[in-house]
């Protein structure tokens, strides 16, 4: 039988006291690094109507500045998440949702990758990555091509969470 660390018996004692003695059990969430899952693309227009202020970060395990953007992006997803942004990555590699496993778990990435096929480039016309595409209730609002800097990151992140 596993030992609980002390800081687990702390959690449960506080659930079971703030419950009245009742100890509740509900599903954990995943924890990162996630699976880069294979869904069709009407899945993923359903995760972006669904997600109000999202980010869709376009990407490849291929492409270099793309992977050099990906520290800044976890961070800026862990600093803005509670404010109503949802994150979502796109792989386009060719080599299917595998290629980009291993990044994910390299960097600890905590926002969901899926993988369309070439679905994704044809709905959302891709020419190049990186590439940040800003929705708004499912709304295409903006566009950005290249690798930007961590602070252009988050300042173009705020104008949008700002509505601007």
């Amino acid at each position: 039988m596993p030992r609980s660390t002390p800081i687990a018996i702390i959690r449960l004692s506080l659930v079971i006291a703030l419950t009245g003695g009742v100890l509740l059990v509900w599903p954990v969430a995943a924890q990162p690094p996630y699976t880069v899952q294979s869904i069709p693309i009407e899945e993923l227009d359903a995760i972006i109507r669904q997600s109000g202020n999202c980010l869709m970060v376009v990407m490849a395990a291929w492409c270099h500045p793309c992977i050099e953007e990906l520290p800044a992006l976890k961070m800026l997803d862990q600093k803005y998440a509670g404010q109503g942004l949802r994150m979502v990555g796109i792989s386009l590699d060719y080599g299917g949702p595998q290629a980009m496993q291993p990044l994910l778990k390299q960097y600890q990435i905590g926002f969901p990758v899926y993988w369309t096929g070439e679905a994704a480039i044809q709905k959302y016309a891709i020419t190049k990555i990186p590439l940040l595409i800003f929705f708004r209730d499912g709304q295409m609002i903006s566009r950005l091509q290249g690798r930007r800097s961590p602070a252009a990151l988050e300042k173009e992140i705020v104008l949008f969470l700002q509505g601007s």
